[in-house]
């Protein structure tokens, strides 16, 4: 009796071990979003439903923070401290019903800035497009709206039809103190740094190149559904 009770003993030990270590290895990173600052672009009412397709489970989406405002409209918006950052997508339809899909970067009155046509494959699932060096570069305290514009094929021998997903972008500079900090951190100490600071579009990003080295890590889990999504 007195061997079993030692036996339980030791395997709860080790299990609480693990646990800590999983802990400190993939620690929960909560994004701080900041609350929108004077000349922020105005929000949008949430679109309806696209008519014409079968309901996906969940809809085209770019993964980007919403807020919402008590007059019923929201915007989807970040921060960056990069000139040629990478935008983040969930697609929700399957690749060989995709006939077309458009990246479009556009200035605060909507001129196209950057342009250039996407090849999906392997959805349903997230896709990531990085602005090229040979894109103009965002400038500090600008907003920009990006888009992903996408023609589904529902059904055979019928016609495509049109969905979006959109989002607003504006860079900032660090503070001198806080990009020290990002120089002689990890990449793990960056991913909660940028987090905590509420710069989204380098949070994901990081957090990506994280899940990328080690598909185990909950790091991207716990970064979206802190954001709400």
């Amino acid at each position: 009796m007195k061997n079993k009770f030692k036996i339980l003993t030791l395997t709860l030990a080790l299990i609480l071990i693990s646990t800590q270590v999983v802990a400190q290895l993939s620690p929960a990173i909560n994004f701080i979003q900041p609350p929108p600052r004077q000349g922020t672009p105005k929000g949008t009412v949430p679109a309806g439903s696209r008519r014409g397709c079968p309901q996906t489970q969940k809809p085209l989406t770019a993964l980007v923070p919403v807020t919402k405002f008590s007059d019923n409209t929201e915007l989807r918006w970040g921060l960056t401290t990069q000139d040629h950052p990478t935008f983040w997508f969930y697609i929700p339809y399957e690749s060989k019903s995709v006939q077309t899909a458009k990246f479009s970067l556009r200035d605060r009155t909507n001129s196209t800035l950057y342009e250039t046509d996407i090849k999906l494959t392997g959805t349903p699932g997230v896709i990531n497009v990085s602005l090229p060096k040979e894109a103009p570069l965002l400038s500090n305290n600008q907003w920009y709206r990006l888009y992903l514009f996408i023609n589904i094929s529902c059904a055979p021998n019928t016609p495509y039809q049109k969905d979006f997903a959109e989002a607003w972008i504006t860079r900032e500079t660090l503070a001198p103190a806080l990009s020290s900090e990002l120089e002689k951190a990890t990449i793990q100490q960056k991913a909660n740094i940028y987090a905590k600071n509420g710069i989204w579009y380098d949070a994901i990003t990081t957090v990506a190149e994280i899940r990328r080295q080690n598909p185990q890590d909950k790091k991207w889990d716990n970064l979206l559904k802190s954001a709400g999504l």
